[in-house]
């Protein structure tokens, strides 16, 4: 949970879509108590939070929280659109092929690493 909160604080909100099942199913299954998920997140949130505004406003020179800017920028001021746009056809042809060749790697690891836990049986 604690790197799942600073991975989403410092790096980006997206990752909440990931801790979200995460959290619950630690909670289903009754390895995290309701109150320790809440008191850990709350530290982890402070705790990112100081580091990463420390370190980018030393960085820009400037006050800043990267995370926190984009969020206003694309939620509140509703201006995501200035980023620019692509085709549907640009996000099958480029953007998830790019995305899948770094992932492919880790998958064939997986398969061969599963493989060889279950012959030590």
């Amino acid at each position: 949970i604690s790197l799942l909160v600073f991975s989403a604080v410092i790096f980006r909100c997206d990752v909440l879509v990931i801790a979200a099942p995460i959290g619950l199913s630690l909670l289903y299954s009754k390895i995290v108590t309701l109150s320790d998920g809440i008191l850990t997140g709350i530290k982890m949130v402070i705790f990112s939070l100081v580091l990463t505004i420390i370190f980018d406003s030393i960085m820009w020179r400037r006050l800043l929280w990267p995370e926190g800017e984009v969020f206003f920028f694309n939620t509140i001021e509703n201006k995501s659109s200035e980023w620019g746009t692509q085709s549907k056809h640009w996000y099958f042809t480029s953007a998830l092929p790019r995305t899948f060749t770094a992932t492919i790697i880790w998958m064939f690891f997986g398969v061969f690493f599963k493989i060889g836990v279950n012959n030590n049986k």
